[in-house]
């Protein structure tokens, strides 16, 4: 089947369950909106869209400040949740969500209702709802939360396909056989076979066979429904490739001199073995089903991260996602929150204002804004171009530093280049955005010279203290053969230069800028092991590396 055929079945299946809940990994686009408009043909439910970054009283209820100022007493409201009971709601982005609001999702998928204590309040209503939730990543790096990603049982991707790949209308699954083998224990030992250690996805997969049987009026799975369960539900959650019967038919053998293995006092109880029949039909479905190019998509799923480092959180300021306000004073930097001061006040109306004089806020009804952002990241790249670093040891560097610039640009991230060589360091390239100059840049980079190490040390502490002044997480990442040779004073001379460069290292450690040490030696030089313990970096050999490795590492660092 196509991808699109499985989308457009994953839909009629989901119209029929919407408890299931349904993941479609697409962007914005044609086979997206062709994809909702066969869902809205199948639905006999109404929609309802949620914002990614609604309020807490919006999403679970509260206290109606209207109604509450013109009855005098607390009167609630039901959130968006309780109001989407018995509906279908779609949720775009979903791989942005925040972690409370998926923490309140999954709550209510669990429970079928919202429970919630607030404002004086305290409130339940049924919320038994389908969800259809949008992965719209860019990259690997970006993904929906896992804990909501269990919850939504059929998961289908659209990326790709063009319009005349979405023409086509919903086909009948093809003639295979019955499905002779019994269905709860196929889809648990396919689960197993895939890594999935969990006990929601064989389930869901039961129930999306049987619904798919339904749909093409079969009263019993065939082997295409469990194939189309398999695809829809067991393989978007798989983290191994299933082994082969003949890497796990024998144990290996022990090796000579091996002690014999203990034996058990009381035997273990022998648990019933799928039969043959069934062994074979799993092994033939899962074989002509498994996706090509899976074992790349577990080495994605496995963490791979991006170079730029994701800012650290700054709570506090006038931008970034709003929080729940808190009782507060107005100030420099703080702003009153006029919704929740009312919505505070407004339970005690009717002992303030007993005639009706118009309501009364006191002091400690204030309510102040709360707002939270992640900072931004100026990768600092500090490249040595003398002349101990050869010519093929800087063209390696600079082939490295490319690759994490082109990973920082995704992210958004702020960039600086710092070469030395001669008499001592320059900023070759402020703090910027722009992929293009910093290319640029690096190209024209020459090599040759003595080593000023400890001098390109201070002017990147220079640069990563400008930087947090800005708002900014600083990441120093240093390449060099650590054979210094300049001191800060411009003398030449190894032992005041090496001790000059690591008091400058130590320096990052009191500064807290994280940092990540690439030695471009030939081979391990104990100047550069002393370097990195100096300056709390993790230490990375160049010539053992490739760049990949070494955007991944920068990731990591500081994380």
């Amino acid at each position: 089947m196509s991808p699109w055929q499985d989308a457009l079945r994953a839909a009629a299946v989901f119209a029929e369950r919407p408890s299931l809940g349904i993941l479609v990994r697409a962007r914005m686009g044609p086979a997206r909106s062709r994809w909702l408009a066969r869902l809205g043909e199948h639905l006999t439910r109404p929609r309802r869209r949620m914002p990614i970054h609604i309020a807490d009283d919006r999403l679970l209820g509260g206290i109606d400040l209207e109604a509450t100022l013109r009855a005098g007493r607390p009167v609630a409201q039901r959130g968006l949740l309780a109001e989407s009971d018995g509906r279908v709601l779609e949720i775009p982005m979903a791989e942005r969500l925040p972690p409370e609001l998926v923490g309140h999702l999954c709550a209510v998928l669990d429970m079928g209702e919202v429970s919630t204590e607030r404002d004086g309040l305290s409130l339940r209503s049924q919320a038994r709802l389908g969800v259809v939730a949008f992965d719209e990543g860019a990259t690997v790096e970006e993904f929906v939360p896992l804990s909501l990603a269990e919850r939504l049982g059929l998961q289908v991707g659209l990326q790709g396909l063009g319009m005349a790949d979405v023409e086509a209308p919903l086909e009948r699954l093809p003639e295979s056989s019955s499905l002779e083998g019994d269905l709860v224990r196929m889809c648990c030992e396919a689960a197993l076979a895939l890594g999935i250690s969990s006990l929601r996805p064989p389930s869901m997969a039961k129930q999306a066979a049987e619904l798919s049987a339904h749909l093409d009026g079969r009263e019993e799975p065939s082997q295409a429904d469990f194939a189309f369960a398999l695809r829809c539900v067991l393989v978007p959650r798989a983290t191994q490739m299933p082994q082969s019967e003949e890497q796990d038919s024998e144990p290996e053998p022990p090796e000579a001199g091996d002690p014999p293995p203990e034996q058990d006092s009381e035997p273990e109880r022998e648990q019933p073995a799928p039969s043959s029949e069934d062994a074979e039909i799993l092994t033939e479905i899962m074989q002509a089903n498994l996706p090509s190019g899976l074992l790349e998509d577990l080495g994605a799923r496995a963490g791979v991260k991006s170079a730029g480092k994701t800012g650290e959180l700054i709570k506090g300021g006038a931008r970034g996602r709003r929080l729940a306000s808190r009782p507060g004073r107005p100030g420099p930097g703080s702003k009153v929150d006029v919704v929740a001061t009312l919505r505070a006040a407004a339970p005690w109306q009717r002992l303030r204002s007993p005639r009706g004089s118009g309501p009364q806020v006191r002091l400690e009804d204030i309510r102040v804004e709360r707002r939270q952002q992640h900072s931004e990241t100026l990768t600092i790249f500090v490249v040595d171009a003398s002349g101990s670093s050869a010519l093929q040891r800087l063209a390696e560097a600079k082939g490295a530093v490319e690759r994490v610039l082109a990973d920082c640009y995704v992210r958004r991230d702020h960039v600086a280049l710092i070469a030395f060589r001669g008499d001592g360091a320059r900023l070759v390239l402020p703090p910027t955005r722009s992929l293009t100059r910093a290319k640029r840049e690096l190209s024209g980079l020459a090599g040759g010279g003595p080593t000023p190490l400890a001098d390109a040390l201070r002017l990147a502490r220079v640069v990563a203290s400008d930087a947090r002044r800005r708002g900014r997480s600083p990441l120093v990442v240093l390449m060099t053969d650590a054979k210094a040779n300049v001191g800060l004073d411009g003398r030449r001379g190894r032992a005041a230069a090496q001790e000059d460069a690591e008091k400058q290292a130590r320096g990052l450690v009191l500064d807290d800028v994280p940092t990540l040490l690439i030695e471009t030696s030939p081979r391990p030089r104990e100047e550069a092991r002393r370097l990195a313990t100096a300056c709390g970096a993790r230490w990375m050999f160049l010539p053992r590396l490739d760049a990949d490795t070494i955007a991944r590492a920068v990731g990591d660092v500081g994380s």
